[in-house]
């Protein structure tokens, strides 16, 4: 149901200002920060380790590396594998509610491998290219959108040869326009060496900077994404958002457990808590005040 009144109004009168970015682009900056954070926390600890730093009493663990330096490179590379995955399985997410929309609804049915000549359904880098393909088809990009987009496949291949042994790799068009981007993207992300990233890729050996500069321009490409669709221009929008996320059920909850003259109240407090970028769209194009 249309609300009637005001667009984008609240209780008292206010009007707030419209999100500039999806709840799915906040999920996804939350996460992969976090896991940075645990990465970078963990890099710090391990040079401690590399230096000679020896096992405090208090922590009743077995632990005797023999060679720090050693024991410390090792942990590294563990967790750099680590945490290729988790920021890959973010940005997976990230497209799962992208897709959700029904803008794309047409492309997302075009997945199902009933539905394709293969039979099956497309990876999950097929995909991000099949995305980029449409949001950046009408112009409006910063230039980057090529290679932002081939590094984050490049991400999604790394993560299916650490989790499933996967012998994925970038095709010859792909390859080349990171590397026509070579110069650019050693400008843009600390002197990233394009060709060695590619080496390491290839050989499996990950160092910090090709894992931080991979989840930098990931996080940039979902930015990029996430300008031509985080604005709910309708109810369908809304209502897509809402059933990826699972809040209707939580909407119905509070629906259930509050007075009428509380629920306006109760489920804005619920947008806030759990998606607080589709409070006002919610508000604007499905809420009906008659209903309640």
């Amino acid at each position: 149901m249309i609300k009637a009144g005001s667009v984008g109004s609240n209780p008292n009168g206010a009007t707030k200002k419209k999100a500039i970015s999806s709840v799915a682009l906040s999920r996804l900056l939350d996460d992969i920060g976090n896991a940075v954070f645990c990465l970078n926390t963990i890099i710090v600890g391990l040079d401690a380790v590399e230096r000679g730093h020896k096992k405090p009493a208090s922590l009743n663990i077995s632990w005797d590396p023999g060679d720090e330096k050693t024991a410390a490179r090792k942990s590294r590379k563990f967790i750099l594998d680590a945490v290729i995955p988790r920021a890959a399985g973010s940005f997976k997410s990230y497209i799962a509610a992208v897709a959700s929309l029904p803008r794309f609804a047409q492309l997302a049915q075009s997945w199902h491998g009933s539905n394709n000549k293969s039979g099956s359904d497309p990876s999950i880098a097929e995909k991000v290219a099949d995305l980029a393909g449409i949001i950046f088809s009408g112009g409006g990009g910063e230039g980057d959108e090529n290679y932002l987009t081939i590094s984050t496949i490049l991400l999604l291949h790394w993560r299916n040869r650490i989790t499933h042994k996967s012998s994925a790799s970038l095709n010859k068009d792909q390859l080349k326009i990171l590397m026509d981007s070579s110069i650019e993207i050693s400008g843009k992300y600390c002197g990233l060496d394009v060709k060695q990233l590619v080496d390491d890729f290839e050989s499996q050996s990950p160092s910090l900077k090709d894992v931080s500069s991979l989840i930098a321009m990931t996080i940039n490409l979902a930015r990029r994404f996430d300008r031509h669709i985080y604005q709910c221009n309708c109810a369908d929008d809304v209502r897509a958002w809402i059933s990826h996320y699972e809040l209707d059920s939580k909407i119905a909850k509070v629906r259930g457990e509050t007075t009428p003259a509380k629920f306006e109240d109760s489920v804005r407090r619920m947008f806030q808590t759990y998606a607080p970028q589709l409070e006002e769209p919610f508000f604007e194009f499905l809420f009906d005040p008659s209903s309640v």
